[in-house]
């Protein structure tokens, strides 16, 4: 026998045989469930449809299944899966972004009106007889705060209790003080200054041993006469002392008169017409003081534009053109004093 030869190629596929007789039919295997999602009370469920209800899954084990409330009708539903319990708290997450502002609201209702608050006090100052109070005006005179309960011009507070009100009356006197040493006064140096300039006072001593310097401006010179009678002259209110306490706001211009009330005895006659232009004043009150001009008829004296403040220890000028009339009165009125009385000097020029 010879060697074998070599394996021939592969030959080509043969045709495909004739298909074979079907099979057997297996067995119907069990129906699955049908999953129809959350139960709805108003749907007929079929066997084995299968809804969830309050976290619960349930199978239908009836046809025509309407109505039944899952997890309170066993005999119609199964459990597929219970609800499981909470589980722990999970971290808490990232803050979100600012969602965008939520266009404004329309406006509220207006609220009702309040009632009107009653009408408060007009504090007025210091009473002057030359001004017209209304109801509700309040007042000083005489350490002693008024209200005006009617229309008031020239009534005197303390004498028209039907007019004037009493807010808070002046307390009474504290107890005596130890003795004080006695102040002295000296006049020291008067000059005269060039016209035109402003009367001036100055305490070269000390609070209690005082030496004044005054200087004395020169009139403007007047116009030649033409013989004959007297001609104008100026006329001048000279420095006068008074002891000033809050226990009297009124004093004389050329005396020491002082009291509680603008009586006759503070006011300063002036039959001749002048022009006051000026007010200088000294002060040795432990408080700072304000000194007012005043002018006019008796029941009807008014301040003028000239007052001015002085301080403890000092002094203080004020200028001006306040026309007093023929025949009318002055007088000082001094506010801000305290209960122990010091002295005040005063000067007025009136030409």
């Amino acid at each position: 026998v010879g060697l074998a030869g070599v394996t021939g190629a592969v030959g080509a596929t043969g045709p495909a045989g004739p298909v074979g007789a079907t099979g057997v039919t297996g067995a119907t295997g069990i129906a699955g469930l049908a999953y129809r999602g959350a139960y709805g009370s108003g749907v007929n469920y079929g066997l084995n449809d299968a809804v969830t209800f309050g976290g619960s899954s349930y199978i239908s084990l009836v046809a025509g299944n309407v109505g039944s409330t899952p997890g309170l009708s066993p005999g119609v539903w199964g459990v597929l899966a219970a609800q499981g319990g909470v589980g722990p708290a999970g971290a808490t997450g990232a803050a979100g972004a600012v969602g965008p502002a939520g266009s404004t609201g329309a406006a509220g209702v207006a609220g009702v009106q309040g009632v009107a608050g009653a009408p408060g006090v007009v504090w007025r100052g210091v009473w002057s007889g030359g001004t017209s109070y209304g109801v509700g005006d309040g007042v000083s005179f005489g350490g002693t705060s008024y209200l005006a309960t009617a229309s008031a011009a020239g009534l005197q507070p303390d004498l028209y209790p039907a007019a004037w009100g009493i807010l808070a009356a002046r307390g009474g006197a504290g107890s005596t003080g130890p003795a004080g040493v006695a102040a002295t006064v000296t006049v020291g140096t008067v000059t005269t200054g060039l016209a035109g300039t402003q009367a001036a006072v100055t305490n070269t001593g000390t609070a209690g041993a005082a030496m004044l310097n005054f200087m004395i401006p020169q009139g403007t010179a007047g116009t030649n006469g033409s013989g004959g009678g007297g001609g104008a002259s100026a006329s001048t209110f000279l420095s006068m002392y008074h002891a000033v306490s809050f226990a009297t706001s009124f004093y004389s211009v050329n005396s020491p008169t002082a009291s509680a009330s603008e009586g006759a005895a503070v006011l300063t006659w002036v039959p001749a017409a002048c022009t006051a232009t000026s007010l200088t004043v000294f002060s040795q009150q432990s408080n700072a003081v304000t000194v007012t001009l005043r002018t006019g008829v008796p029941g009807g004296m008014a301040d003028t534009p000239l007052a001015c403040v002085a301080a403890s220890g000092g002094s203080c000028t004020v200028t001006g053109s306040v026309a007093v009339a023929a025949g009318s009165f002055v007088s000082l009125s001094v506010a801000g004093a305290s209960g122990t009385p010091a002295g005040v000097w005063t000067a007025v020029g009136c030409n």
